[in-house]
């Protein structure tokens, strides 16, 4: 659910480690970025707009998003040069 499609067995735990209280955007912002961090992928996430980052973030970040390429979970994913593609478009944007 939310923004970043928090599972429930991903969200409660991190709800209660984070002492959050409710489901609002600036939780789940503070949950997502705690996620990063536990990933240890927080360094390549804030050097995303280097694709070596960019692909470092995303190696570090597929267990947790089941669409990312190398994803564990069997679903479809994404291919790398799309998700760059779209990534690029949106920073050039803002």
């Amino acid at each position: 659910a939310g923004r970043y499609q928090f599972l429930s067995d991903t969200w409660d735990p991190l709800a209660e480690d984070l002492g959050m209280k409710d489901f609002t955007p600036p939780s789940q912002d503070k949950a997502v970025m705690e996620l990063i961090r536990r990933a240890g992928a927080y360094k390549a996430v804030a050097d995303s707009s280097n694709f070596e980052s960019f692909t470092k973030a995303l190696s570090k970040l597929n267990g947790i998003w089941a669409s990312l390429p190398g994803s564990p979970y069997g679903q479809p994913t994404y291919s790398t040069a799309t998700l760059w593609k779209h990534y690029k478009a949106r920073l050039a944007k803002h």
